[in-house]
């Protein structure tokens, strides 16, 4: 599945997945040019970000988290609460674009695949 068709379930526009898609280039084009230091804060940031996401996974599959907008929108909020996004250390922008990366390459976190 391409980053658009699992980002159907969770409501977003295919404007806005595109967008998505193209931020997810540059993030993956950024990482692979980042080295040392940055290249570790930038891989322990995407870690959390992949906690985020395995945690609402969890929560939709045990029926807190409703299916679809509901779960995009939790991963959404959780994102926007990480100290390094609340400190600015992070951009949101940027946050978004890693999920993008992570929501592309792993199974759809927003409903189960039939």
């Amino acid at each position: 599945m391409t980053l658009q068709q699992k980002l159907r379930p969770a409501g977003v526009p295919e404007g806005e997945a595109e967008r998505q898609h193209e931020s997810m280039l540059a993030f993956r084009q950024a990482q692979r040019s980042t080295v040392g230091l940055g290249r570790q804060r930038l891989a322990a940031f995407a870690d959390k970000v992949y906690a985020v996401c395995q945690l609402t996974s969890a929560r939709r599959r045990g029926g807190s988290i409703a299916t679809g907008q509901l779960a995009y929108a939790a991963i959404l909020e959780a994102l926007f609460q990480l100290p390094e996004v609340q400190s600015g250390e992070v951009d949101f922008s940027q946050a978004v674009a890693v999920l993008s990366d992570i929501t592309a390459r792993c199974q759809n976190r927003y409903e189960d695949a039939s």
